[in-house]
């Protein structure tokens, strides 16, 4: 089986995730997406280098090829896959950023998006007062650091993909892990 958490920097899906598996169906494992196999860690590294120029159209491919290797590669093991991050983030992150990109990110994201159906990705939601407080201690990459303003707007676009079927919100209850967990478990399962 393979899900997805998804959901703004700060929300805590790296944490849940590492403290969610030893609950999980053995062996479980965690892979970041995009990442995880030699083409998409390529690939990430590469978008994440500030000094490369490309458009948001070259970006949304890139990250799709990436995502597309991640799950390729999750689907193929015989453990329990939870990935950090899906084919959604690429839509709200690119939601936030070009909202005129919608319709080419959508297609795009559909190409990879069909091999995890959207009763697998599970969007982690809290309010965005907390997550905007968490960030700001926390420093970030080239789309993490983008300020309070692009983060409301990537929280935003979350809310409208959840209101389009695309994903299944877990609010999570407070910042307590075992207690999240606990609240993951009950939606997984």
């Amino acid at each position: 089986m393979v899900i997805s958490f998804e959901g703004p920097d700060g929300v805590g899906k790296t944490t849940l995730t590492a403290a969610l598996l030893p609950h999980l169906p053995q062996p479980a494992i965690s892979l970041r997406c995009p990442g995880s196999t030699p083409l998409a860690e390529a690939i990430r590294k590469l978008v994440l280098d500030p000094a490369l120029k490309a458009t948001s159209t070259e970006l949304a491919l890139l990250f799709n090829a990436a995502d597309l290797s991640t799950l390729e590669h999750a689907r193929g093991l015989s453990s329990f896959v939870v990935l950090d991050r899906c084919f959604l983030s690429d839509l709200a992150y690119r939601g936030a950023e070009h909202p005129a990109m919608g319709a080419l990110s959508d297609h795009l994201t559909a190409l990879v998006g069909n091999r995890l159906p959207p009763k697998d990705v599970f969007y982690l939601r809290r309010p965005i007062d907390e997550i905007v407080a968490r960030k700001a201690l926390a420093k970030g990459d080239r789309f993490e650091g983008r300020g309070e303003a692009f983060l409301r707007k990537v929280h935003a676009e979350y809310e409208l993909l959840a209101l389009r079927g695309l994903c299944v919100v877990v609010d999570l209850p407070s910042w307590d892990v075992e207690e999240c967990v606990r609240v993951l478990m009950g939606k997984i399962t």
